[in-house]
């Protein structure tokens, strides 16, 4: 996997911090730091806080249409999910794009989300709201429709850039979306692998328009039951209405652009700890960076805010 050597690589050799976190990893699992196997779990919640301008911790904010669809996204999901495990089965996970930038204040707003299964099943020209989770539920996990969510991805980061003369961030940014699922064992990783990381990295090679370009990783966990519920010690109601939507998980990955080839190279990667939601009632606090993640025994990257006013 070249995207993997690409990260690992110069992740390492271009953050100290995030090379610590690599190689405490990569000694937790008996190997190199550059040598780390795809399936690595790799707690976003150890790396560094992104800051903003201001030095504070950034937030991640979701215009009213991005967080309508992140919201439908996450009940389909869970909804999928549900039907599979009645059945025994394990589901795929449902791969997403999100798209915006990095504002003049420092922070991520994402503007836009889509799904290519989801606009898949609607080109279908089914009638009926059951033939299209029918049929989102049987490709979800084609590798088609994540080739199709990857380009989609990489071509946003390698082609826009901001409208002169006045832009309204710094940075072009692209996440790649997925869902996280607790295996039929009962066992949770609400974190990244180093596949997933190396996924959302943009490829050598590829020059990009805009003079800085973010990429990375945004999850949505499963949804669990409320603390509410335990407190009716097994009463008859419906368990439903005791769910709560799950955390956030986010990375993000940083490059360095080159002036004379336009071509960009990763330099560390962070998380975020706060996040926003445009709603008809106004900004609304999403759950993010509180997942129960395998952190115990790795190294914490250590913040460095820099303040740039």
């Amino acid at each position: 996997m070249a995207n993997k050597a690409r990260l690992l690589s110069n992740i390492i050799a271009n953050d100290r911090e995030c090379g610590k976190v690599f190689h405490s990893i990569a000694k937790l699992n008996k190997t190199s730091a550059n040598s780390l196997p795809a399936v690595t779990p790799v707690p976003n919640q150890v790396f560094a806080t992104e800051h903003n301008r201001f030095g504070k911790d950034a937030t991640i904010h979701f215009t009213k249409s991005a967080s309508q669809f992140l919201e439908y996204l996450r009940e389909l999901d869970h909804y999928i999910t549900t039907t599979n495990a009645s059945k025994g089965k394990q589901s795929p996970p449902l791969k997403f794009a999100c798209y915006g930038y990095k504002d003049l204040d420092g922070d991520i707003v994402i503007n836009s989300i889509d799904c290519p299964v989801y606009e898949e099943a609607y080109q279908q020209g089914f009638t009926k709201k059951s033939q299209i989770i029918d049929y989102i539920m049987q490709n979800m996990g084609s590798k088609d429709m994540s080739i199709e969510n990857s380009a989609r991805v990489f071509d946003y980061l390698r082609q826009s850039n901001f409208a002169n003369p006045k832009p309204i961030g710094t940075d072009i940014v692209a996440l790649m979306g997925t869902t996280k699922h607790a295996s039929l064992e009962g066992d949770e990783y609400n974190c990244f692998t180093v596949g997933e990381l190396a996924e959302s990295v943009l490829p050598y090679y590829v020059p990009v328009n805009a003079d800085g370009i973010i990429s990375g990783t945004l999850a949505i966990t499963p949804k669990t039951i409320s603390e509410k519920y335990l407190l009716t010690r097994g009463s008859k109601d419906n368990i439903a209405d005791y769910l709560q939507d799950g955390s956030i998980e986010v990375a993000l990955i940083s490059y360095a652009k080159s002036e004379s080839t336009g071509y960009v190279t990763p330099t560390k990667i962070t998380n975020v700890t706060k996040a926003l939601a445009q709603t008809d009632k106004g900004l609304t606090p999403l759950k993010i960076s509180s997942s129960t993640q395998p952190t115990s025994k790795l190294y914490k990257a250590q913040d460095n805010p820099e303040h740039t006013m």
